[in-house]
């Protein structure tokens, strides 16, 4: 058996990358270390809008805003959207967008990166007949590869009828959490 001791490490130009504490064998990362959480933003909404276009993503007004502190950071997204529609065979999906501004409710989504599938985004409120309540959820790991201000916008659009975001005001939610990527 072999046993490999050792107090540093550096990365390839010769910065300190790793530490280990002698007394307690406990690892310290002096440039950020791995995985860990940097900062953590979130909202909750109330208000609510109707989803008026079948062709294009629009806001719901519910966003929040992050900026990360390194190019190399990941961001970890999580959103619960309530949302209702009325008429049975008719689809209501929701999106986000990154964009370097808020995209108020039915606000245009011109600009903006989307993060999920173009036709039906992230999640899917559906029935055969009559109305449907339903929350639909995403967890998601982005890179922006950004140090600026970027916010990530709940979008959602319909198939037909008048699907509502927060009808009769639940509340949805949006938290991201900025991750340290590992440094080289």
């Amino acid at each position: 058996m072999s046993t490999l001791r050792l107090n540093t490490i550096q990365n390839p130009s010769g910065t300190t990358a790793m530490t280990v504490n002698e007394d307690t064998g406990v690892p310290s990362f002096p440039l950020g270390g791995v995985g860990k959480i940097l900062q953590a933003v979130g909202t909750t909404f109330e208000t609510g809008s109707y989803a008026s276009s079948t062709s294009a993503w629009t806001g719901t007004g519910m966003s929040v805003a992050i900026t990360p502190s390194s190019t190399s950071s990941k961001i970890l997204l999580m959103v619960t959207a309530n949302g209702y529609q009325d008429t049975g065979g008719q689809y209501y999906m929701f999106n986000v967008h990154r964009h370097s501004a808020s995209i108020a409710s039915e606000g245009s989504t011109s600009g903006a990166t989307r993060l999920f599938d173009d036709t039906r985004g992230f999640g899917i409120i559906y029935g055969n007949s009559g109305d449907r309540f339903a929350v639909v959820g995403i967890n998601y790991i982005d890179s922006p590869n950004t140090t600026s201000q970027i916010y990530y916008n709940c979008t959602h659009k319909k198939g037909g009828g008048s699907p509502n975001f927060n009808h009769s005001t639940p509340t949805s939610s949006m938290v991201v959490l900025e991750v340290s990527a590992w440094v080289h």
